[in-house]
């Protein structure tokens, strides 16, 4: 059996590659549901068959004798049943070549972007309070807009690290770099949309006037966070991490060979430790 070979794949193992085109059939609607009946059978073949020879029946006097009539089978028609089939084979080499080449760039072009929406999403939180103290608002600002970019790489680092080792723990087979962590960058797309709503949820509020002082910074924090918008943000933001960690889910299986239940209980751990820690903060 011939087998393809990283010769015949040269162009597909080179960044750059667009798309590759010719690789199915058009798809038509079962147009033949609406002319022929389907039927099932479990034998090799089936048959249909005419009976002929019968002619109209006469009509009978009273008293007469019946008159009798002899058939034969005429025309038959065979129906056999045949199995469609067709395969390829790849070397071991080339899938290696093919699984060694994930698009780690697109994966941190993707936290980037997450981790610069964030920024701004804070940016506009805090430009939507007056303060109206001596605090020094602007600094505490700029800090939590650095603080929400850098958080981006770590929790994608940390819960790529931990995803990993729960997978390992039951039975996953693939590698920390560079699949793991591309999976969980790419899965990480959502979140993206989520700090884009939350954004603009905020933007479209009014300013709150709240004075902050180390006496009433934690009832201030609890007013702000029974706000319309803050639930909303909050809201969008437990949507975006359980569709990222499907998303992971489904890479798990493919990537680290686990079964669905195993794939699904790698990523409740950690979304149900990230769900307890934003209780506590």
């Amino acid at each position: 059996m011939a087998a393809i070979s990283r010769s015949q794949q040269i162009k597909e193992l080179i960044p750059g590659l667009n798309a590759l085109f010719g690789n199915e059939y058009a798809r038509y609607g079962e147009e033949h549901k609406e002319i022929f009946e389907i039927e099932s059978s479990d034998r090799s073949f089936e048959e249909e068959l005419k009976l002929a020879g019968f002619g109209a029946a006469p009509t009978k006097n009273e008293g007469q004798a019946m008159s009798y009539d002899t058939a034969q089978e005429a025309w038959s028609t065979r129906y056999t049943h045949e199995t469609i089939a067709y395969g390829f084979a790849i070397t071991e080499e080339a899938m290696e070549d093919i699984s060694n080449t994930p698009l780690i760039e697109e994966a941190v072009m993707i936290v980037g972007i997450y981790a610069l929406l964030s920024a701004a999403d804070l940016y506009v939180r805090t430009s939507k309070v007056v303060q109206i103290t001596e605090i020094n608002l602007e600094l505490a600002r700029t800090i939590g807009i650095i603080t929400a970019i850098f958080s981006a790489f770590i929790t994608w680092f940390i819960l790529t690290g931990i995803i990993h080792n729960i997978s390992l723990a039951i039975g996953g087979k693939g590698r920390f770099y560079p699949h793991m962590i591309v999976l969980v960058g790419y899965a990480m797309l959502p979140l993206i949309f989520s700090a884009l709503l939350s954004t603009l949820i905020i933007y479209s509020t009014g300013s709150n006037i709240v004075n902050v002082n180390p006496s009433n910074s934690q009832e201030m924090i609890e007013e702000i966070q029974r706000s319309t918008p803050y639930l909303a943000s909050k809201l969008i933001s437990y949507m975006a991490w359980i569709w990222s960690l499907l998303i992971i889910s489904f890479g798990l299986q493919f990537h680290q060979k686990l079964s669905r239940k195993n794939a699904l209980i790698t990523v409740i751990v950690p979304f149900g430790l990230w769900l307890g820690l934003s209780q506590l903060i």
